[in-house]
């Protein structure tokens, strides 16, 4: 791998994930791509390097194997200096009331969240263990706008965001004056593997190649807080100072439109 300046992605087969690897390396960046797939990252991979990466190396691994996602990530600092980490991968379970969703609340949180922290840990230990000179260090974790408020028949997903949202918020304060920048991305609905089985109606979306473009975008010119579409930045907006009583009546409007129909997907 040629030293440039390093994108790490998660989640980097699909969706999101994938169109951020190809929006860095249209701006020159090399890149290091994890996922479960190795089909999608190699053509990925050969895709970023046409685009002008330097180099765009994969590592096929669950983001649930911590020891090895820990390896990684120190080889890969070791060797080049990591510079940018994005903490992308996720999945998205909806479900019935009347199921048991003990099992998917495990999987979820495992993945959204429980993974997410035990990368961010891990890589800002290093960092910070190192000389703090000129450290200009990025990490950006990809949350949601459900995660402001607990949407009908995602509350587990909502939640596991919301967890992560919170724990970026908490250590933006903590890791900026030691020159590590925490960024919370959260986007709104987007034409994904996650999304595409969804009946319902999915406002304001965009493809996934537009949302991995802003956010690419505002993450270089050092923004911390990004919601992709202004519609969604009022919406957010909206839902914080909405009472109880009234975000209760608009998610049930809400849960009438998606007509109680559930999917689920992961990258």
């Amino acid at each position: 791998m040629k030293k440039n300046q390093l994108v790490v992605i998660t989640g980097a087969s699909s969706g999101l994930g994938r169109e951020m690897a190809k929006s860095f390396a249209r701006r020159g960046k090399s890149l290091a791509l994890i996922a479960r797939r190795t089909g999608p990252l190699e053509s990925l991979a050969r895709e970023c390097e046409k685009l002008s990466s330097p180099s765009a190396d994969i590592f096929t691994i669950d983001v649930n194997s911590h020891q090895l996602v820990r390896e990684t990530l120190q080889k890969l600092e070791n060797d080049f200096g990591i510079d940018y980490f994005i903490a992308n991968a996720g999945v998205n379970d909806t479900y019935p009331i009347d199921q048991d969703s003990t099992k998917i609340a495990q999987n979820t949180f495992a993945v959204n969240t429980i993974a997410v922290i035990d990368q961010i840990e891990f890589l800002k230990s290093i960092w910070l263990k190192k000389d703090q000179k000129n450290r200009n260090k990025v990490i950006v974790g990809v949350t949601s706008i459900s995660a402001v408020r607990g949407l009908p028949e995602s509350g587990i997903y909502s939640a596991s965001k919301a967890a992560t949202a919170v724990y970026l918020e908490s250590i933006s304060i903590e890791c900026r004056p030691k020159g590590i920048r925490i960024v919370n991305f959260a986007p709104g609905f987007m034409k994904t593997e996650m999304t595409e089985g969804a009946t319902y109606s999915m406002p304001f979306i965009l493809s996934a190649q537009k949302a991995a473009e802003l956010c690419v975008s505002d993450v270089l010119k050092g923004k911390d807080f990004i919601i992709y579409a202004w519609p969604f930045k009022l919406i957010v907006y909206f839902l914080q100072v909405l009472p109880n009583w009234a975000y209760r009546l608009w998610a049930s409007v809400f849960m009438k439109l998606r007509g109680g129909r559930s999917f689920s997907s992961e990258t």
